[in-house]
């Protein structure tokens, strides 16, 4: 171990204890004879979670954790810590039989290991590698050596990813009553524009087309680059484009446009967009960019609908299994480079294929897309609904302004929007199609969590599936969560 590392660790406060029974708990007592700050916590998922929440006035100087917790994997343990803490120590607490898991555990990275029930001599000499004796307190980093390692912590990250455009972050939107809206909701899915490396002191150029393809190309404010492209070329600002008139808004909108030169902005059918506005431009300058403007903005509205149906699904406005396969790993990159966890959840609509046999297509239709409207109505506005297969859907809870605590997936959050929604399905009236009275429909759903169910996009669907099967082999209508999500796993409360 190099003495850089040790002085860093000499400066860390907190050890964290993961797993239960009475040699973990003995140790965890032995500890706090010699460590001043000692956290227990019964699952590996509140481990991560805890390094993750780390401040640097209190650091993490180890982990030791025992190889019985549930959904134990050596290199997947390392991996997990890796990304939250890279120099926070792993330790192995094992018993005598578990030797084997010992070398597997070193293989992985494991900096050393412990044996069960603990020794006050081994205890003592693995925390003096951990720069922590006995008698003393650990010590709480200086003012500057915390400034020094969060400046070569964000020095580190940046040079293992590319720096990113940060993205302003969506409204979050008010949580929705459990009882389903009647009305339709047929919002489409939208697509995120892609994020483009930060360029910091480039030089300003001057707009011009390239500005106007990046703004369709990315779904941006056409209309506000083509503008600024428009008054840079005429050379003044004294040009406006305004909407039409609401009804009822004709005369106020007519007696403010007074005494301006007003070039209507016509789609190819004839229908406006608009009106350019002047009060000096002479009028076949404007009617010019009129059509330039109109042109654009129709190439705008065309792109946007090949964008729509590329990642759209028809039937119900959800995204398809493109646009899943695609935020599912821009949102791993985006968790992976901002240490972040997310959530994923899979459902199958129980028995679906007697709705279509039973009561034809259309009644099945109408089902998937009351689904979709349901869902709607319980996640957040930064999440995102897929349509994955016939009556297979997918849920990523990634909203970054959700309820979440120390920047980390709330697992309460995520437990009360899963069940809340399997609850209003379960309230579902379908009378308006045909089916008589409530709860007709249910639903059996899998529900898995980044990094701790999977490393990559793969591994953690192949995760939600098992879950999700897992739920309808114990009886249907059911939601089972991944270890260390929640104890639940029973069926949905009715």
């Amino acid at each position: 171990m190099s003495l850089d590392r040790i002085a860093d660790r000499t400066r860390r406060a907190r050890v964290i204890i993961v797993g239960n029974g009475d040699g973990m708990r003995d140790l965890a007592a032995m500890a706090r004879r010699r460590v001043i700050n000692v956290t227990e916590v019964p699952t590996l998922f509140d481990a991560v979670d805890e390094c993750r929440r780390a401040s640097a006035a209190e650091p993490i100087a180890g982990v030791i954790i025992s190889p019985d917790c549930e959904h134990f994997d050596a290199a997947a343990v390392a991996i997990a810590f890796e990304r939250v803490d890279p120099v926070a120590p792993l330790i192995v607490a094992v018993h005598a039989a578990q030797d084997d898991i010992t070398a597997e555990c070193t293989r992985e990275g494991f900096e050393d290991s412990i044996r069960l029930p603990a020794r006050e001599d081994e205890l003592e000499r693995v925390l003096g590698e951990l720069g922590l004796s006995e008698g003393t307190k650990a010590a709480i980093p200086s003012p500057k050596n915390v400034v020094e390692e969060t400046v070569e912590r964000a020095q580190e990250r940046s040079r293992q990813a590319p720096a990113i455009a940060p993205a302003v972050p969506p409204t979050r939107a008010e949580p929705a009553p459990a009882q389903p809206a009647r009305a339709r909701n047929t919002t489409p899915f939208h697509m995120p524009a892609p994020s483009r490396p930060a360029q910091p002191n480039m030089p300003q150029s001057a707009p011009g087309d390239l500005d106007l393809v990046r703004a369709v190309g990315e779904g941006h404010d056409v209309q506000g680059v083509a503008m600024r492209v428009l008054r840079f070329n005429i050379g003044t600002s004294d040009v406006h484009f305004a909407a039409d008139p609401r009804p009822g808004e004709e005369d106020a909108t007519a007696l403010e446009r007074r005494g301006l030169r007003q070039i209507p902005v016509l789609r190819g059918d004839g229908r406006p967009f608009g009106t350019l506005l002047s009060r000096a431009i002479d009028e076949h300058i404007l009617i010019h960019w009129a059509n330039w403007l109109a042109t654009w903005l129709e190439f705008a509205e065309s792109h946007q609908e090949l964008r729509r149906l590329a990642w759209t699904d028809d039937l119900t406005g959800a995204g398809n299994r493109r646009a899943f396969d695609k935020l599912l790993a821009d949102t791993i990159r985006a968790c992976q480079r901002d240490w972040r966890f997310f959530g994923l959840m899979l459902f199958d609509i129980d028995d679906f294929k007697r709705y279509n046999d039973d009561f034809g297509h259309h009644t099945g239709d109408e089902v998937l897309k009351e689904i979709v409207e349901l869902l709607r109505s319980s996640v957040r506005r930064g999440d995102h609904i897929f349509r994955i297969g016939g009556d297979e859907f997918a849920v990523l809870f990634c909203d970054p302004d959700g309820p979440r605590r120390g920047g980390t997936l709330d697992r309460d959050a995520a437990t009360h929007i899963a069940q809340r929604f399997q609850r209003a399905v379960g309230e579902l009236s379908l009378t308006h199609i045909g089916l008589e009275g409530p709860g007709t429909v249910t639903v059996s759903t899998g529900f898995a969590s980044f990094p701790w169910h999977g490393l990559d996009g793969s591994a953690l669907y192949r995760a939600a599936d098992g879950f999700c099967l897992e739920s309808k082999r114990a009886g249907k209508n059911r939601i089972t969560f991944g270890p260390g999500m929640t104890d639940g796993g029973g069926p949905a409360e009715r």
